[in-house]
């Protein structure tokens, strides 16, 4: 039977040790983080073991955790522990580091609280009948009575179970039993003259079409009246609500015996865990980040850089975000809080648009992705949207070169519309014209023509730039009239080194003044 047992855990053991790589690619993300291959789980042990080496382990949320000599195992109120203290069922919270082999080693493990979040249930009205077993039903909800019940009378005297009278009206405390039953912790003898009603907390079960929710097994109608809000305050609506939702309920029992809810508050659930990681999917109301799916509900607070706030369909596939998530019952990853990272730009580019679509605009023919982390400003710092701009435009964006190789515009400001240039601007664009360099792509050489019409020596610098932004090679520096120019560039930098394949951008100043950008492809 041991032997048995054991074969189990390790196969439960392998396939936990595949799921938890999951995990591993968060870690390709953030650079930044300085404990980017850690882990916080809070949850109940599920299975406890040790291998043919005699290495301990334990599973928590599914995912295996190896333990050796330097885990520090404490108890609930910080008294050290053994592995041989733990048990399935324990409730632990577990700090635990990635290692080279992808598996999980806990540095942590607290043992907490025992008892399971109760579903917790409170009821007003009147006896409606009293069991010689005791129990009693009250807004046709049973509740047991054990030794541990505190009957309270209306001045808070203590009574027993043989004071209680069918019609007193009662406030009823219970919370949920393993078989479904409800035991009463505290039962209040109070005066008549309120109203019937009763609070539920815990998970809908099931929403109707008619508008109506159960909890605790308890159906509820929604009417307009009803006030739904999130953890923080905010307003919903009945479409918000989901199965699963951990939500309190107080209702008022009508003439026809049925509760109408007059207020729902869908509850924050305790955050398991978090993620760093690429927007793979959002299909509302879900999201996937790093082959993870998560739900996205009423109660998910979603962020981007600077406190803005966003809905799921302003996240992009691509997006760099934060995920906190709880674990549900049903094994559902909830997402209670999702950040948009704000990305680091690698390089500058400026130029005019010469496209714009519903998430990106182009620049000089190359393509730039628009999230809700980009910020789009004029010259005076005035916030603008994407549709405030134009083909035309001239715009200089700060941009992030994605692991996809796509760009994102972390800034993009305006520098001149088509349809209010200043009269610097006017002059600056009749001066001089940096056109695309051809062939584009190319292998070796390039050529990169420039015209400046003003009849003057003027200085003029043309640089040439990697995707991060970094200047590799100087094609001139010096003092030009107007006329036609043509520059070659031979794929080298200034140490005379052949650059890689890739992206680069050139760049013109005339007279130390920052003008267009243009990008081009080196192929080897």
């Amino acid at each position: 039977m041991q032997s048995t047992a054991m074969k189990h855990f390790q196969g439960l053991r392998q396939m936990l040790r595949q799921l938890s790589v999951l995990f591993l690619t968060l870690v390709l993300f953030q650079p930044v983080l300085a404990h980017d291959h850690d882990l916080e789980v809070e949850g109940f042990i599920s299975a406890i073991g040790s291998d043919s080496l005699g290495t301990d382990s334990l599973v928590v949320n599914n995912i295996t955790f190896f333990v050796d000599a330097n885990t520090e195992i404490r108890g609930d109120h910080g008294t050290p522990l053994t592995f041989s203290d733990l048990q399935v069922g324990d409730r632990v919270e577990v700090h635990a580091v990635r290692q080279p082999d992808s598996s999980w080693l806990a540095t942590r493990i607290e043992v907490e609280d025992n008892h399971h979040p109760p579903h917790d249930i409170e009821v007003e009205g009147h006896i409606q009948f009293l069991g010689v077993n005791d129990t009693l039903i009250v807004q046709n909800i049973l509740f047991h009575v054990d030794a541990n019940t505190e009957i309270r009378g209306e001045h808070h005297d203590s009574l027993s179970f043989s004071d209680l009278q069918v019609g007193d009206r009662v406030e009823v405390h219970a919370v949920r039993q393993p078989d479904s039953s409800w035991l009463a912790t505290r039962i209040e003898v109070e005066d008549d003259e309120d109203d019937d009603d009763i609070e539920v907390e815990g998970r809908i079960q099931a929403l109707g079409v008619n508008d109506t929710v159960v909890v605790n097994n308890i159906l509820f109608r929604v009417d307009s009246t009803t006030e739904i809000r999130g953890p923080h305050g905010t307003d919903l609506t009945f479409s918000d609500l989901m199965v699963g939702d951990l939500v309190e309920v107080r209702a008022d029992l009508q003439p026809d015996s049925t509760w109408l809810a007059t207020r729902i508050e869908v509850e924050e659930e305790d955050e398991d865990f978090r993620i760093q990681g690429r927007v793979q999917n959002v299909t509302p109301p879900h999201i996937t980040v790093d082959s993870l799916t998560f739900l996205v509900n009423g109660a998910t607070r979603i962020r981007g850089p600077h406190g803005l706030e966003l809905v799921l369909t302003d996240l992009l596939v691509g997006d760099l975000v934060e995920v906190r998530a709880a674990i549900r019952p049903d094994s559902t990853l909830l997402a209670i809080r999702i950040e948009l990272e704000d990305e680091h730009p690698d390089t500058t580019i400026v130029g005019r648009i010469t496209d714009i679509g519903v998430h990106q605009l182009s620049v000089d023919s190359l393509t730039f992705l628009v999230n809700a982390a980009t910020r789009i400003r004029d010259m005076d710092e005035n916030p603008l949207t994407l549709a405030d701009l134009q083909v035309g435009d001239s715009v200089e964006v700060r941009a992030a070169l994605r692991p996809d190789s796509s760009w994102l515009a972390t800034r993009i400001t305006l520098r001149q519309s088509v349809n209010g240039l200043n009269d610097d601007v006017r002059t600056t664009a009749r001066t001089f014209e940096l056109k695309q360099n051809y062939p584009n792509p190319f292998n070796p050489t390039t050529t990169i023509p420039l015209v400046l019409r003003e009849r003057r020596w003027r200085k003029v610098r043309l640089d040439i730039y990697n995707a991060l932004g970094q200047q590799i090679r100087t094609l001139f520096n010096g003092l030009l009239d107007a006329g036609r120019y043509e520059f070659q560039w031979d794929g080298r930098d200034d140490q005379g080194r052949r650059v890689p394949s890739g992206v680069y951008f050139y760049q013109i100043r005339i007279d130390n003044r920052v003008g267009d950008s243009k990008a081009m492809i080196l192929t080897r």
